[in-house]
């Protein structure tokens, strides 16, 4: 079986990145069709180690003939079901061989009554094999949290890479909503008063470039460690104070390996200010290293006005 996408060196990358986020979406919106013969495209770009995880199934890790067999048996809901595309990402890695591609689709019921449409998250995981044709060793096709924001860019990932930090680093597509969502996890982190530098969201720091300013510190740029030591002792000192986001924004320039989160949050229940809300400006710099990982370099604090008097 001849399958897979041919070998190039056309800007010197093995394959180019609009072919592997076709065939992605080509076997993602493949999965809402009703055509699953495994010797024609897209699932001839199966690899024979192919595994796969859906929304549609309990189990993970189901095998090409096990994921077509799931999807027959969902052919009723399938066939009312019409998908689109909203946005994809790739990127290869010419060292390895390998390229992961993203998507966000969103899906409608056909039906004269209206509904809210689903998005869903896709994640290939492509490799190129000893004959040159390159083929999907792992997809994943997951119904997208509800309340994930959109941002400037998208990748579809919409939680962070498994265990950052040390060996297992973010994956080079941390883009958009997933830097949202990793910065985010930095106010949840001092909320739950989990400081440990090996865990997320602390492990997805670049630990000798990271700087923070935040009151009553604003001109020490501190290190992630005396960062973290300073959060402590806040948290000894106010245990039960809560921060909530309100909204968050971001900016990327993934040309030149950058992006910019900023967040409007709410601070209650302070030691020394019960019953005030004090709102808080952050600032997140993130930049893409050399592997292609994204990490934080910098993080601002900045205290806005007080506001007494709202309900807690």
């Amino acid at each position: 079986m001849d399958s897979g996408l041919p070998y190039t060196d056309q800007s010197g990358l093995p394959a180019s990145e609009e072919s592997l986020k076709t065939a992605t979406a080509d076997l993602s919106l493949g999965i809402f069709g009703n055509a699953f013969d495994v010797d024609q495209a897209p699932w001839n770009h199966a690899a024979p180690d192919f595994q796969a995880t859906i929304s549609l199934s309990d189990r993970k890790n189901l095998q090409l003939s096990e994921l077509v067999e799931v999807l027959k048996s969902a052919q009723e809901q399938l066939n009312s079901t019409t998908a689109r595309v909203l946005s994809s990402h790739a990127v290869i890695s010419s060292a390895k061989d390998s390229a992961e591609c993203y998507g966000i689709l969103e899906t409608r019921i056909n039906s004269s009554i209206p509904s809210k449409p689903q998005q869903y998250v896709s994640k290939a995981l492509w490799k190129r094999q000893t004959n040159g044709r390159w083929l999907i060793t792992n997809f994943s096709l997951l119904q997208r949290p509800a309340g994930a924001s959109n941002s400037t860019f998208t990748t579809g990932l919409f939680t962070p890479p498994e265990t950052p930090g040390g060996e297992h680093r973010p994956l080079g597509v941390a883009i958009g909503d997933t830097l949202q969502e990793m910065t985010a996890q930095y106010s949840q982190a001092i909320n739950s008063h989990q400081f440990d530098i090996s865990q997320p969201p602390w492990s997805y720091m670049k630990k000798d470039k990271f700087r923070a300013s935040m009151p009553p510190a604003e001109d020490h740029r501190m290190t992630l460690e005396e960062m973290l030591k300073f959060l402590e002792m806040v948290c000894k000192h106010s245990p039960t104070a809560h921060s909530t986001i309100l909204d968050s924004n971001v900016v990327v320039r993934e040309h030149i390996g950058w992006a910019e989160v900023w967040q409007n949050l709410e601070l209650r229940d302070t030691a020394r200010s019960k019953g005030v809300v004090h709102s808080y400006i952050e600032k997140m710099v993130w930049e893409r290293q050399d592997d292609g990982a994204w990490l934080a370099v910098e993080y601002k604090n900045i205290q806005g006005l007080d506001r007494a008097g709202l309900p807690r």
